[in-house]
């Protein structure tokens, strides 16, 4: 002999709601845990270019750098920031970068091809800024 069957009780509109509720949350709540955990990168991306009346600047491979400081400050290219970037050898850059406002300046390899002076870059959440740094024949002061 089986088990004695048991009817089954149909769920009243109450328990329905409840049910429907408990799944609406739960989705809610792994909708939410993707979203925050995803990456959403935010920072600046650009390129360094030659100023036009520079000919003899010729940027090359990797031979450029980008200078994030923090606060507006004249760039010094023979004492510059510790922290840098290199440039692709299109003079690219993409730098990760917390939502804020920083200001930018490059160089190219040995000081004498700089930018003249930081340019303010604001950055916000979930977005890359573009940026074009165009630098000049900077000679020291």
């Amino acid at each position: 002999m089986g088990a004695p069957s048991v009817p089954m009780k149909s769920l009243s509109r109450a328990g329905l709601v409840a049910i429907a509720t408990a799944i609406c949350l739960a989705a809610l709540v792994v909708g939410l845990a993707l979203v925050l955990t995803s990456p959403h990168e935010s920072g600046v991306k650009g390129v360094i270019r030659c100023a036009p009346s520079v000919a003899s600047c010729r940027l090359t491979s990797n031979n450029a750098v980008v200078y994030v400081m923090f606060h507006q400050a004249t760039f010094n290219p023979w004492n510059p920031p510790s922290s840098f970037y290199r440039t692709d050898a299109q003079g690219g850059f993409q730098i990760p970068l917390a939502p804020g406002t920083y200001w930018l300046a490059a160089e190219k390899q040995g000081g004498v091809f700089a930018s003249e002076r930081g340019q303010e870059v604001v950055v916000r959440a979930g977005a890359m800024t573009d940026v074009t740094i165009d630098i000049d024949l900077h000679l020291p002061q």
